[in-house]
């Protein structure tokens, strides 16, 4: 899911008009601290995993206690596939 979102919204993808919106919106909201924001919300794959996989747990039902080891395999996870998205463009 979280492959999904980070490259549906790069440039020239579906969601890109999308990203555009919210990082204007996020910078008149948040100045300087903008990038930060965006990040784990759809501009890095390894920090998406916190916020899109607090999400998935939430969705899914996995007991809180696993939260933050789900979390953690997701981040490696994402690192690995980020590896290999960017050895391939």
């Amino acid at each position: 899911m979280i492959t999904a979102i980070y490259v549906c919204c790069q440039d020239g993808m579906i969601f890109s008009e999308i990203r555009i919106f919210a990082q204007n919106q996020l910078d008149r909201l948040f100045g300087r601290w903008s990038d930060i924001v965006q990040k784990p919300l759809f501009g890095c794959m390894t920090c998406m995993s916190s916020v899109w996989g607090l999400t998935g747990c939430v969705a899914l039902g996995v007991p809180a206690a696993e939260w933050v080891f789900t979390i953690l395999q997701v981040c490696g996870l994402n690192v690995v596939i980020s590896s290999v998205i960017n050895r391939n463009s």
